[in-house]
C-alpha cells in the first residue's frame, strides 16, 4: 500500500509585522494633529518591533540548530539541540541571549554594534512596562517656603536616562507622550532595522551553503523592513 502524501504550508504572523509597522508608520502622519492616537499608535509601533524582533530571533536560531544538525553529530549532540530548538517556542527576548550562548558560544550582543544593543535593551523594557500597564507618575513637592521639586519616576529610570543621553527627551520634560514621541519610535524602528539587519546577514555569512536557503525568508523580511 502506498504511503500517504503529506503537505505542510507554513506562515510565520511575524511576516506580516513589515506590513504592521508600514501601516503604522502611515497612521502616524495621518493623525499628528492628535496627540491621544498619536500615542495609541507610537505605543503599538514599540510592541510591533518587539514582536517582530523576537519572530526573527526564533527563525534565525531554527536555521543555526538546523544547519548544526547533521547525521555526523552524535545522538548527545542532537539530543541537545532538540532540547534547546524545543524552548525557542516560548522564549524571550532574555531567553534568546541565553540560548545564543549555549548554541554559538556568544551573545547576540555580539552579533549587532554596542549601540544598537543597548537601544534593543531599552526598547524590550519599555516594551515590558507597556504590556504590564506599568504607571508612570511624575511628583511634585514643595518644601516649606521653597520652589517646587520634581521627582521622575524610578520606575522608569533606565528608560528615562536612555532618551536623555540620546537626546530623544529632554530633562524635566517627560510624559507618556515624550517617551513614545515620534522621534523616539523613528529611533527605535530604525534600531529594530539595524539588529534585524546585523543578525540574518552574519548568521546567513556563518552558515553558508548548503544551508543558506534557510535564510532567504529572513532576507526578504529584511527587504521589506528596509521600505519602511
Amino acid at each position: 500500500m502506498p504511503e500517504a502524501l503529506k503537505f505542510k504550508f507554513i506562515t510565520p504572523l511575524y511576516d506580516y509585522f513589515p506590513i504592521q509597522l508600514k501601516i503604522l508608520s502611515e497612521l502616524r502622519k495621518e493623525t499628528a494633529y492628535s496627540e491621544e492616537n498619536g500615542v495609541a499608535i507610537n505605543l503599538l509601533t514599540i510592541l510591533s518591533c518587539t514582536a517582530f524582533i523576537e519572530g526573527i530571533l526564533f527563525e534565525n536560531f531554527e536555521n543555526v540548530i538546523a544547519s548544526e544538525r547533521t547525521n555526523q553529530v552524535s545522538e548527545v549532540i542532537n539530543n541537545i539541540l532538540t532540547k534547546i530548538k524545543n524552548s525557542l517556542s516560548g522564549a524571550s527576548f532574555n531567553d534568546y541571549n541565553k540560548i545564543s550562548k549555549e548554541v554559538l558560544g556568544q551573545g547576540l550582543n555580539h552579533f549587532t554594534t554596542n549601540s544598537t544593543w543597548e537601544a534593543m535593551k531599552i526598547m524590550f523594557a519599555l516594551r515590558n512596562k507597556i504590556v504590564h500597564g506599568d504607571i508612570l507618575s511624575i511628583e511634585y513637592i514643595r518644601p516649606k517656603g521653597g520652589e517646587y521639586i520634581r521627582n521622575e519616576d524610578n520606575n522608569y529610570e533606565a528608560v528615562i536616562k536612555f532618551m536623555i543621553k540620546e537626546k530623544l527627551l529632554e530633562k524635566g520634560n517627560v510624559n507618556i507622550s515624550s517617551i513614545v514621541s515620534n522621534k523616539v519610535i523613528v529611533f527605535f524602528t530604525e534600531a529594530t532595522k539595524d539588529f534585524f539587519r546585523d543578525i540574518t546577514t552574519k548568521l546567513a555569512n556563518k552558515f553558508k551553503e548548503p544551508k543558506w536557503d534557510n535564510f532567504l525568508h529572513l532576507r526578504e523580511l529584511l527587504r521589506q523592513m528596509e521600505l519602511i
